[in-house]
């Protein structure tokens, strides 16, 4: 796979995970969100699979790695945060702390538009 490429397949995972956080924030901002909904179910997950080294494919686990260097969202948060948007512990520290994770993630996102620009010249 040539760098452009794998910093192309990085690019969407950002953006996807990036629509996901945007999305579950935004409806427990307008209340309306349930532990239920599909897209909250799935972004908990994800965290609690980032809070425990476990990640389906390179992309993911790539983003993983990043975030965890990056950020001060460190892995125990990352379960804390899953497990509230699984269940209806959500509070305030749960939106500070995915606002935190969106930040990390357009910071990112940014990040590797300038290395695929890079790349292509």
């Amino acid at each position: 796979m040539s760098d452009t490429s794998l910093y192309s397949s990085l690019y969407e995972q950002i953006r996807e995970y990036a629509e996901l956080v945007d999305d579950v924030l935004i409806k427990v901002k307008e209340g309306n969100s349930s532990p239920g909904d599909a897209s909250r179910q799935k972004l908990g997950r994800l965290l609690m699979n980032f809070a425990e080294d476990r990640w389906d494919d390179l992309p993911t686990r790539l983003i993983g790695l990043m975030l965890h260097d990056k950020s001060d969202f460190d892995q125990s948060n990352w379960a804390r945060v899953g497990k509230a948007l699984t269940s209806t512990e959500l509070n305030e520290s749960v939106v500070e702390s995915l606002e935190g994770l969106a930040r990390s993630l357009q910071e990112e996102h940014a990040e590797a538009v300038s290395r695929i620009r890079g790349w292509a010249r």
